[in-house]
């Protein structure tokens, strides 16, 4: 019974030394840790936790140059560190194409700007380009002003606590409700405790994807299917795409072309209310038709997806990079305070460049 599966064993791994020979020869001489064929490095990262991940990657930095090399199954990765080499990548036109673990955020983003294969990606950002305009997103403030209001309440009930208090769950909540109302206009008042599954779906999503990206067995479709982060995923994408395709329907319902063609955009005046990015898109649906329902709801999906949580992480570590470091904090303190002297005023887009401090430190 052993010497079939052990002949197998000997043609997969002889057809996969030659279907990747010219890789392996490229990176012969790369740095990185040993790899073995068909696991790679993948017994360095088995079982260990997210934060693990991250101490590895650190490991690889600190004990081989840049570039260095590191396999996930038979799936190689380049790591760079140097900001030349980071210049380099950013700035090649070869290295357009998106990844195979890319595959992954579309259980999220469906087929929007991070997943699209490099000739969709072009024709979707030439057609977005305008849309994320310094104009348009200074049009957000009066959201940005109304939801840190409410974070800030939030954060006067829990100052005399004892106990210490995990601050990512009130910026993710935060970051959500601004997210939700600049790209679909609609107010999930998350921070007022509504809506939360659609935060639990969110964060489900993305946590599914991070597993996936670093478990090489979680990269096979059918094993994945299996799983219960399968059942887990497929509840929350419904939940995400049935939001937006919702809201979708009733907007296409609603539209009235007549208003969108008066309110074409006249770059040398001010825009006076906030342009939200989904209708923005509906006019590339309903006007250009340069889109379809499945282009609306992917791109606004993916605004979300990539715009909560990044922005929550970074707020969240500011806020203990204050915490743990005072100086700074009481430096940035006197600085608002000479801005706003009074803490009830809104926040004015023009004062942004005043904040120097404020501005290194973030």
């Amino acid at each position: 019974m052993w010497v079939p599966l052990l002949l197998l064993f000997c043609a997969v791994l002889v057809q996969h030394l030659w279907a990747k020979r010219e890789l392996y020869r490229l990176t012969w001489h790369m740095p990185g840790p040993f790899v073995v064929p068909l696991i790679g490095n993948f017994q360095t990262a088995l079982g260990i936790s997210h934060e693990g991940v991250i101490n590895l990657v650190k490991y690889i930095f600190k004990n081989f140059n840049s570039p260095s090399r590191w396999w996930i199954g038979t799936k190689m990765y380049v790591m760079v560190k140097k900001p030349e080499d980071m210049q380099t990548v950013l700035n090649s036109p070869h290295c357009l194409s998106r990844a195979e673990v890319y595959e992954f955020l579309k259980s999220f983003g469906g087929d929007g700007l991070v997943a699209l294969p490099e000739p969709e990606w072009k024709f979707h950002r030439k057609l977005l380009n305008p849309t994320f305009s310094l104009k348009i997103l200074q049009t957000y403030m009066p959201i940005f002003n109304k939801e840190v209001k409410i974070l800030v309440s939030r954060f006067e009930e829990i100052c005399n606590r004892t106990k210490p208090t995990d601050i990512y769950n009130y910026m993710d909540a935060l970051t959500l409700d601004v997210v939700c109302q600049t790209t679909m206009g609609t107010e999930m008042h998350i921070q007022k405790n509504q809506n939360i599954e659609y935060l639990e779906a969110g964060n489900n999503l993305l946590s599914i994807i991070s597993a996936r990206m670093f478990n090489p067995l979680l990269q096979c479709n059918w094993i994945f299917r299996l799983t219960k982060l399968y059942k887990v995923e497929k509840w929350s994408s419904g939940i995400t795409f049935g939001f937006v395709d919702k809201i979708l329907q009733k907007k296409k319902t609603n539209f009235d072309y007549s208003d969108e063609l008066k309110s074409a955009v006249d770059d040398d005046l001010p825009l006076r209310t906030p342009q939200i990015y989904i209708d923005q898109l509906m006019k590339l649906l309903m006007i250009e038709k340069k889109f379809n329902d499945h282009d609306v709801i992917s791109e606004a999906n993916t605004i979300v997806a990539t715009g909560f949580e990044s922005t929550a992480l970074v707020s969240s570590y500011c806020i203990l990079m204050l915490a743990m470091f005072q100086e700074h904090q009481q430096r940035i303190y006197e600085e608002i305070k000479s801005i706003m002297p009074n803490r009830k005023d809104d926040v004015q887009y023009d004062d942004f460049s005043k904040y120097d401090f404020l501005d290194r430190f973030v």
